[in-house]
């Protein structure tokens, strides 16, 4: 059983690191900034040092700031860290849970 939960562990964190890879590629080829899908959003506008309007023109529109979760907007990256970092969270935990079972 601990053979799984690392696997389940390390398959987490690699999920969770490639968001974050995707995150940074999308930053470094549209110019340092990640671009945002909003509606009330006009194109091209800087909302902040991280973070600009989306326009036709960015690169890998599919991996830009585009799904929106209540107040927040969140990139295929941003899922991938989320859901690979709580996996890892709870790899650690059933595998940390399995290691004291075994020494009881």
């Amino acid at each position: 059983m601990k053979k799984f939960w690392l696997k389940v562990l390390f398959g987490g964190l690699g999920l969770g690191l490639l968001g974050a890879l995707a995150n940074e590629f999308t930053i470094i080829l549209n110019n340092g900034r990640m671009p945002v899908v909003d509606t009330d959003c006009p194109a091209g506008i800087v909302l902040n040092p991280t973070h600009i309007c989306a326009t036709a023109h960015d690169a890998f529109p599919w991996l830009i700031d585009r799904i929106s979760y209540g107040t927040i907007i969140m990139s295929l990256g941003d899922v991938a860290i989320l859901v690979g970092f709580t996996v890892f969270a709870f790899g650690t935990l059933f595998l940390t849970y399995e290691v004291i079972k075994s020494h009881l």
